[in-house]
């Protein structure tokens, strides 16, 4: 910029000596004024540059999964299956316990990378004239990061309102009882996505009752941690 003012003033004073002092002046003045939108010009270009840089800095999220309008359906999918032995003085063989689990859901990106959703639960464990089962429902929401282009990251939040139904033999005498939980659930599975439209995964989830009551009274308050499986596709 010094170096421009100096050509101007050095072009003026030679107009000077050949037109006049006043047309000198008026060109030294337009000499400035040129100089200041230059000045001007370049730091919107670097207020510019800088507004890109800031933007390019944040991180990106790799891969298709987890776009814009985007719908996934999944599924957190359990079977189990054992055989107790508890052998009394009698010799009587014990019986086989089956536990039954699976939790659909369905989730719609709202914008990319949040999700949110619903899921379904159905939970039954029987053994012997024994049972337990659960029904429960509730929503969530979530954020998918892609951390490469196969590999993602989609922890998800939410509640869950759950009927609970038991039957037990006690003495010969068959018990039934009701109740309901509303439990807080995270669970931040990692994903692989093998194939376009298809994922399997597996993460820490963490389960606490907020409230339990069985046949209108208090209940126990259950606090779970633990690692489950998700199965899912999206379109």
């Amino acid at each position: 910029m010094m170096i421009r003012r100096i050509t101007a003033l050095s072009f003026g004073a030679v107009l000077a000596l050949s037109a006049g002092s006043a047309f000198a002046d008026d060109h030294e003045g337009g000499g400035e004024e040129a100089g200041g939108e230059e000045s001007s010009g370049a730091a919107a270009a670097s207020t510019s540059g800088e507004a890109s840089a800031s933007v390019e800095g944040l991180p990106d999220s790799k891969g298709d999964f987890g776009k814009s309008g985007q719908i996934a359906i999944s599924s957190d999918f359990e079977l189990s299956l054992e055989s107790r032995s508890s052998k009394p003085p009698q010799g009587d063989a014990g019986d086989s316990r089956l536990t039954i689990a699976i939790a659909p859901a369905l989730d719609y990106f709202v914008t990319d990378g949040v999700s949110v959703g619903g899921q379904i639960a159905f939970w039954r464990a029987s053994q012997g004239d024994d049972s337990m089962q659960m029904i429960g429902i509730g929503p969530r929401v979530g954020y998918n990061l892609g951390l490469t282009e196969t590999i993602s990251l989609w922890p998800k939040v939410g509640v869950r309102y759950a009927m609970l139904s038991t039957k037990a033999d006690v003495g010969g005498t068959t018990v039934e009882s009701d109740g309901s939980k509303l439990t807080l659930q995270a669970h931040v599975p990692l994903l692989i996505h093998p194939a376009k439209h298809f994922f399997i995964g597996i993460g820490p989830t963490f389960e606490m009752d907020l409230m339990s009551k069985v046949e209108d009274n208090d209940g126990n308050k259950d606090t779970a941690f633990g690692l489950a499986s998700v199965v899912g596709g999206w379109f």
